[in-house]
């Protein structure tokens, strides 16, 4: 597929259509590299640089290539005549159109799992003169153990010995509410609200019980502020306020908010907190909104930059997306999405 688009597939030279000249997969994958820090920890790999380490690529690389990378970077300028070069990897996929109606979707019986496996069966070998005996001891030996569980005199003999103790936390640690399946998560600190952020808090209560802002009992300006949330999917989702500026760490501050059924919103979280209204504790969000969505008919979602900041309740935040700036445009990568426009490529 990367031979097709570098030209390097054919000896004859067919397939000109398709050809991408190296000053362009330079550019491809200098922007590729540079986008490695606002790509989310649940994506995966961060993307590396495809045109020198292409030929290193593991096949989840080449996945997260295909459905999340390629599209955006390929089409950025809006140049239509950009896409054959992209289109020939999707061409691929009609031809397991007959796999597909046998066997199921894709997932079911694609090898990225396989890929894995391997993964985590390579570090249980230690003797290299018995490889194959050796990862095979190693494997019976750890299904022994994982089915002593089902016998139930070993289990009570054994397994009883380690008591599963719950685990206690300090609400600067982790808080939760009796009613909620969402935790906020350390670093935490107590704050007063500054005045921009109580008009935001003002107009989140207002709206949340329908009365104007000036009927709005006294709200209180203390606050604790968290920089981590847990979803109640068990997704983690960072904040701004907590943004480290290394060259390491990833941005996992962008989110998805499922607000309304028709509609899908997009923001940068800046930071959680707790506040107390009426005593009653409620755990927020203070979101920094992007700017009007724009989708265009192939499925690719891109803003122009941020607007306003609002306060959400945190059961309205579904999960980490990516921002990727080229230029002046941000595209919206998002892994459950992807699918919905894979599928209208494989139309194409």
């Amino acid at each position: 597929m990367f031979k097709h688009w570098s030209g390097t597939f054919f000896k004859s030279g067919n397939g000109e259509n398709y050809i991408i000249s190296n000053a362009i997969w330079k550019v491809i994958g200098k922007t590729m590299e540079k986008s490695r820090r606002d790509v989310p920890l649940e994506f995966g790999r961060p993307p590396r640089d495809i045109y020198k380490h292409s030929n290193g690529f593991k096949a989840k690389e080449w996945s997260d290539w295909i459905t999340i990378y390629s599209m955006p970077i390929y089409y950025y300028k809006k140049e239509e005549d950009r896409l054959p070069a992209m289109l020939i990897s999707f061409h691929y996929l009609l031809h397991v159109a007959d796999c597909i109606a046998d066997c199921g979707p894709c997932w079911v019986f694609w090898q990225y799992p396989m890929e894995q496996l391997c993964g985590m069966l390579l570090p249980l070998v230690h003797n290299r003169s018995l490889p194959y005996s050796n990862l095979t001891n190693n494997v019976y030996l750890l299904e022994i153990f994982n089915h002593l569980l089902f016998i139930p005199s070993l289990s009570h003999k054994y397994l009883n010995k380690f008591p599963i103790i719950p685990k206690s936390y300090p609400s600067s640690k982790v808080f939760t509410l009796d009613d909620k399946n969402e935790e906020l998560y350390w670093p935490s600190k107590a704050c007063n609200l500054n005045p921009s952020e109580m008009r935001a808090l003002k107009q989140f209560y207002s709206e949340l019980f329908n009365i104007p802002k000036h009927s709005l009992p006294t709200i209180s300006s203390d606050v604790r502020k968290y920089g981590r949330l847990r979803t109640k999917d068990g997704h983690f989702i960072s904040s701004y306020w907590i943004k480290r500026n290394d060259n390491i760490s990833r941005n996992n501050y962008c989110v998805n908010v499922q607000m309304y059924e028709d509609l899908e919103l997009y923001g940068r979280v800046e930071y959680f907190l707790v506040h107390t209204f009426q005593d009653v504790q409620r755990m927020l969000g203070f979101i920094q909104w992007t700017s009007n969505i724009h989708d265009d008919n192939y499925g690719i979602k891109t803003f122009y930059g941020y607007s306003s900041h609002s306060y959400i309740d945190v059961e309205y935040i579904d999960r980490c997306v990516s921002f990727m700036r080229i230029e002046n445009t941000f595209y919206i990568l998002d892994k459950e999405n992807q699918v919905v426009m894979n599928k209208y490529l494989l139309t194409l």
